[in-house]
């Protein structure tokens, strides 16, 4: 499960993570829970930091994946790296529409071109990008998607990997902003 650390609105920036909404087991064990950081291996080098306390969004909806968000907090404070650095994220009033992303060149979707290709799913906490040949897959969830360095995404959900009708289905950060802001 890939895990980002993004700028918050406190005097120490790095202590918060964002991703896909925990499992309900993981929240009544966070105390068992820790993260490892600055590494591209998993399950070696980096720094593993324990998570100090979990705040998953009460408006999250299993059923439909809306609102798919989860913000840890740390018990410590993460230190920049050559491999991880905090992200800001995008303001809670960005506009949607002909945004690309980074790392994997995917291109924002047309909210209404994605909601017929996933039968009307889609919710306003949700954003869909895509190109031929290209998006995220199992094991990216958590992982950011990143477009004029802000994070604008979270990767959440889709149907396979790359498929031409399916774009991937990302958590909205922007109309998430409410939620995240009030447990940074």
């Amino acid at each position: 499960m890939a895990v980002i650390f993004v700028e918050a609105p406190s005097l120490d920036r790095t202590k918060f993570l964002l991703r896909p909404t925990a499992p309900a087991g993981m929240r009544k064990s966070f105390n068992s829970l820790s993260i490892r950081h600055s590494s591209t291996y998993k399950g070696s080098e980096g720094v593993v930091i324990k998570v100090a306390s979990i705040a998953q969004n009460p408006a999250y909806n299993p059923s439909t994946i809306s609102d798919d968000v989860t913000v840890l907090t740390l018990a410590e404070p993460i230190k920049d790296s050559d491999i991880g650095k905090p992200i800001a994220m995008v303001e809670a009033n960005a506009t949607e529409g002909d945004r690309e992303a980074v790392s994997v060149e995917v291109k924002e979707v047309d909210r209404k071109e994605c909601n017929r290709s996933y039968g009307g799913g889609i919710t306003d906490t949700m954003i869909c990008f895509g190109s031929p040949g290209k998006d995220s897959c199992q094991g990216d969830s958590g992982g950011p998607l990143v477009v004029g360095e802000k994070q604008v995404g979270i990767v959440s959900w889709g149907y396979g990997c790359a498929h031409p009708e399916y774009p991937g289905v990302y958590a909205h950060v922007a109309p998430l902003r409410t939620f995240i802001d009030q447990n940074l």
